[in-house]
């Protein structure tokens, strides 16, 4: 809990600045290296110590990717990313149950995680991000690409991001840099961040 803790303030807002793509991959690396070398402790504070940094980047990995998808579609995807963690629960009883040693479990559901090396050649940046930081030129590469692979018309691209960058830019010159204590200035807002926290809370006392 602790490294989801640290991911959520450190990762969130280092993605804004350098990237989703580069903080995705990041993450899903030290997932990967320290969740295989949990089974490996030697020591109870070194157990304790890769757990962490495992959460870390297991929660870092989650950095939002639903910018890359129309509204639509969002929807969906909250709800695809959280079955998959759903069925494996419902799966861990029965691993456990089959190899008994806590090693081997670990082993089980940490080396398949490798196959997120894949991401490397797969995860794109997101459009959106890119063209709040400026790069134009990265932004049309990039949908153009998507477009053209699911057969969308790409005649006015050129003249739809250029409508959106002046929009941004115009959002930028008015927008004030926020901080997480602006989530209880408001009553309304105080009361719905009031409200996600205790749900978070029941809930990491399920997963504990």
């Amino acid at each position: 809990m602790a490294g989801f803790m640290v991911a959520v303030f450190v990762f969130g807002s280092l993605s804004d600045r350098i990237g989703r793509r580069p903080v995705i991959l990041v993450c899903l690396a030290i997932n990967v290296v320290f969740g295989v070398a949990i089974p490996f402790s030697t020591s109870y504070l070194m157990f304790t110590f890769l757990r962490f940094f495992s959460a870390l980047g297991a929660s870092g990995g989650f950095t939002t990717v639903m910018e890359v998808l129309g509204p639509a579609h969002r929807a969906i995807l909250g709800v695809a990313v959280n079955l998959g963690w759903s069925a494996a629960y419902v799966l861990l009883g029965g691993l456990g149950w089959l190899l008994k040693d806590w090693t081997y479990i670990q082993l089980s559901i940490s080396v398949p995680c490798v196959a997120t090396v894949l991401y490397w050649w797969f995860l794109p940046e997101s459009p959106r991000l890119l063209l709040t930081l400026g790069k134009y030129d990265e932004a049309e590469m990039l949908l153009r690409k998507a477009m053209t692979e699911n057969g969308k018309d790409i005649s006015d691209l050129k003249t739809v991001l250029e409508n959106l960058m002046v929009q941004i830019k115009k959002e930028n010159a008015t927008k004030t840099r926020g901080t997480a204590l602006d989530l209880l200035k408001t009553p309304n807002m105080r009361k719905k961040t009031l409200n996600i926290y205790l749900c978070w809370f029941v809930t990491a006392l399920y997963i504990i």
